[in-house]
């Protein structure tokens, strides 16, 4: 499921999540709020999946949203493993 989604970010909080998903269907970006990988020992149970080539464009719109986020993975779904990019200490 979502096999094209190879990007994981997590949030601050699950309001923060709801928010993040909110603007992305508006602006019509694909995505998809899941539930945390239990694999992953991230606090808010709630997660976005995105495609790589959105990474930037996601990025700043939660900036410029003030949605705080806190960490980034690269998704790997063939062998399904995440790997930490990026931690936001904002």
């Amino acid at each position: 499921m979502y096999d094209d989604l190879n990007r994981l970010l997590s949030f601050c909080s699950v309001r923060h999540a709801l928010l993040a998903e909110e603007i992305m269907q508006r602006l019509g970006i694909p995505g998809a709020l899941v539930p945390t990988p239990r694999k992953l020992d991230i606090h808010c149970g709630q997660c976005m999946l995105f495609q790589a080539e959105k990474q930037e464009q996601i990025l700043a719109l939660l900036q410029e949203k003030n949605i705080r986020w806190s960490k980034l993975f690269l998704r790997n779904v063939s062998v399904d493993t995440y790997e930490l990019y990026i931690q936001n200490d904002d």
